[in-house]
């Protein structure tokens, strides 16, 4: 209910009007459009004025593949299994006992499944179905997932040698430049977050959504600087060329990076810096229309 209301609320006003009312809720703060100058404020800008036809295939879970492909390599994808605009219980039919399912077309619409016979195959294609009803733009305004066509998609699920999911690195970069590096901890379980730079030292901040006066996802325990990432690092930076800010998820299972998504809204730029600082230091690094 709380989702349609939302949509219908973002329906009847004008697009300015709906972003400065979720970033006052959001951020505790006024959005100012004209003058931008912290990073969330700049993320909004960018909802406005920073729309590229190019966006909504790379914001396509499914045909970003191609886009990845021709830019850093097939072997960074996660081998997809199968796809589908309508799914039926057949299709799980064709797949192996694990794997992961996700929509295309939005964000946190993923389903971890370990062993597909323990699972109520109708609560499955249920789900996918009210995923496909779904357009993530009614509620964020980001523009790059409006058109999307939407369909269902299959990936081999990557474990570790110890059956564990892997962690979440996620690329933040300015002007083709990368500046900080998110990794999400147990984001199935206990989710938290930390912030490191290119050398993997930890960063004095977090940037995370509230609810209920604290940090949805907070900060948590230290992790060891993963394998590879002086590649991760090139690779991040490679793929951030065509934008002036992006987010660039990359898995690490053992060594061996694979690609996760682009992101051109990082939590929609709704999320809070703590300490408030880090916002306007990043925000100052992104120059518009440049």
């Amino acid at each position: 209910m709380k989702y349609k209301l939302w949509v219908f609320f973002s329906k009847i006003i004008p697009t300015r009007l709906y972003l400065k009312t979720l970033f006052l809720i959001r951020q505790k703060s006024f959005l100012h459009l004209r003058r931008p100058k912290t990073l969330n404020e700049k993320i909004q800008y960018l909802k406005i004025w920073g729309y590229k036809d190019f966006h909504t295939t790379i914001a396509d879970k499914y045909l970003v593949r191609d886009y990845i492909k021709n830019k850093i390599g097939e072997k960074f994808l996660i081998p997809c299994i199968h796809e589908t605009p309508a799914p039926v219980e057949k299709d799980f039919e064709k797949l192996p006992h694990s794997f992961v399912m996700k929509a295309n077309h939005g964000s946190s619409q993923v389903k971890i499944i370990h062993d597909v016979g323990k699972e109520n195959l109708s609560d499955l294609v249920s789900l996918c179905n009210k995923w496909l009803k779904e357009n993530h733009y009614d509620i964020t305004k980001e523009p790059q997932y409006k058109n999307i066509k939407r369909r269902i998609i299959f990936e081999e699920l990557l474990l570790d040698v110890n059956g564990n999911l892997p962690l979440d690195y996620k690329f933040h970069c300015i002007s083709g430049k990368l500046e900080f590096i998110q990794v999400d901890i147990d984001r199935f379980t206990n989710h938290v977050r930390n912030f490191y730079n290119e050398k993997w030292e930890k960063l004095p901040f977090n940037w995370a959504p509230w609810k209920n006066g604290k940090e949805v996802y907070p900060l948590g325990r230290d992790i060891p600087k993963p394998q590879s990432l002086e590649e991760m690092n090139k690779i991040a930076e490679t793929l951030a060329k065509d934008f002036g800010y992006v987010r660039i998820d990359l898995y690490n299972l053992n060594g061996a990076i694979y690609f996760g998504e682009i992101t051109l809204h990082h939590g929609s730029g709704w999320e809070r810096f703590n300490p408030q600082k880090f916002d306007d230091v990043y925000g100052s690094k992104l120059k518009l229309n440049s």
